[in-house]
Protein backbone atom coordinates (compact mmCIF):
# COMPACT_ATOMS: atom_id res chain seq x y z
CA UNK A 1 0.00 0.00 0.00
CA UNK A 2 1.47 3.06 -0.97
CA UNK A 3 0.63 7.16 -0.58
CA UNK A 4 1.56 10.63 -0.41
CA UNK A 5 2.25 12.39 3.36
CA UNK A 6 2.35 16.01 3.21
CA UNK A 7 4.47 18.23 5.78
CA UNK A 8 1.31 18.82 7.70
CA UNK A 9 -0.18 15.27 7.68
CA UNK A 10 4.08 14.44 9.22
CA UNK A 11 3.16 17.70 11.91
CA UNK A 12 -0.27 15.81 12.67
CA UNK A 13 1.53 12.98 13.84
CA UNK A 14 0.96 10.44 10.53
CA UNK A 15 4.16 9.06 10.97
CA UNK A 16 3.38 7.68 15.00
CA UNK A 17 -0.70 7.00 13.67
CA UNK A 18 1.19 4.23 10.95
CA UNK A 19 3.15 2.40 13.98
CA UNK A 20 0.08 1.96 15.60
CA UNK A 21 -1.84 1.06 12.84
CA UNK A 22 0.92 -2.03 11.28
CA UNK A 23 1.26 -3.03 15.47
CA UNK A 24 -2.20 -3.14 15.75
CA UNK A 25 -2.93 -4.90 12.33
CA UNK A 26 0.52 -7.49 12.84
CA UNK A 27 -0.99 -8.37 16.74
CA UNK A 28 -4.55 -9.26 14.83
CA UNK A 29 -3.37 -11.35 12.22
CA UNK A 30 -0.23 -13.91 13.54
CA UNK A 31 2.93 -14.18 11.60
CA UNK A 32 2.50 -11.29 9.84
CA UNK A 33 5.06 -8.76 9.31
CA UNK A 34 5.10 -5.03 8.88
CA UNK A 35 7.39 -2.36 6.87
CA UNK A 36 7.43 1.12 6.36
CA UNK A 37 9.16 2.65 3.53
CA UNK A 38 9.34 6.12 1.70
CA UNK A 39 11.07 6.94 -1.30
CA UNK A 40 14.54 8.59 -1.33
CA UNK A 41 14.09 11.21 -4.09
CA UNK A 42 11.85 13.32 -1.93
CA UNK A 43 12.85 17.37 -1.54
CA UNK A 44 12.56 18.02 1.87
CA UNK A 45 9.32 19.97 2.37
CA UNK A 46 7.31 18.53 -0.41
CA UNK A 47 5.01 15.79 -0.04
CA UNK A 48 7.04 12.25 0.47
CA UNK A 49 5.70 8.72 -0.99
CA UNK A 50 5.32 6.17 1.82
CA UNK A 51 4.70 2.36 1.51
CA UNK A 52 3.50 0.25 3.97
CA UNK A 53 4.73 -3.81 3.15
CA UNK A 54 2.84 -6.85 4.83
CA UNK A 55 4.19 -10.28 4.85
CA UNK A 56 3.50 -13.20 5.71
CA UNK A 57 4.56 -16.80 5.20
CA UNK A 58 1.14 -17.69 3.93
CA UNK A 59 0.25 -15.25 2.13
CA UNK A 60 -1.38 -11.66 2.77
CA UNK A 61 -4.79 -12.51 2.81
CA UNK A 62 -7.80 -10.27 2.34
CA UNK A 63 -8.71 -10.38 6.20
CA UNK A 64 -5.54 -8.51 6.53
CA UNK A 65 -6.89 -5.54 4.37
CA UNK A 66 -9.81 -5.51 5.79
CA UNK A 67 -8.58 -4.87 9.33
CA UNK A 68 -5.96 -1.93 7.86
CA UNK A 69 -9.25 -0.28 6.25
CA UNK A 70 -11.16 -0.77 9.68
CA UNK A 71 -8.66 0.95 11.34
CA UNK A 72 -8.14 3.49 9.10
CA UNK A 73 -12.15 5.00 9.30
CA UNK A 74 -11.19 5.91 13.27
CA UNK A 75 -8.45 8.33 11.96
CA UNK A 76 -9.16 12.22 11.52
CA UNK A 77 -9.22 13.05 7.95
CA UNK A 78 -6.81 15.01 7.38
CA UNK A 79 -4.44 12.20 7.96
CA UNK A 80 -5.89 9.60 5.85
CA UNK A 81 -4.23 9.78 2.52
CA UNK A 82 -5.58 8.02 -0.92
CA UNK A 83 -4.61 4.66 -0.58
CA UNK A 84 -2.81 2.51 -3.57
CA UNK A 85 -2.99 -1.25 -3.19
CA UNK A 86 -0.81 -3.79 -4.92
CA UNK A 87 -0.13 -7.63 -3.83
CA UNK A 88 2.83 -9.63 -5.25
CA UNK A 89 3.69 -12.86 -4.69
CA UNK A 90 7.03 -14.59 -5.48
CA UNK A 91 7.28 -16.15 -8.79
CA UNK A 92 8.23 -19.48 -8.92
CA UNK A 93 10.41 -21.59 -11.14
CA UNK A 94 7.26 -23.24 -12.45
CA UNK A 95 4.87 -19.94 -12.90
CA UNK A 96 4.20 -19.46 -16.62
CA UNK A 97 4.84 -15.90 -17.40
CA UNK A 98 2.94 -15.45 -20.33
Amino acid sequence: MYYRVSPAQMAGGVLDRVRALQAAVTAAHPGLHAELMARTDSAPGEDATWMEVYRHPEGVSVAVEDTLFQLLAAWPAPLVSVRHTESFAPVRATDSLD
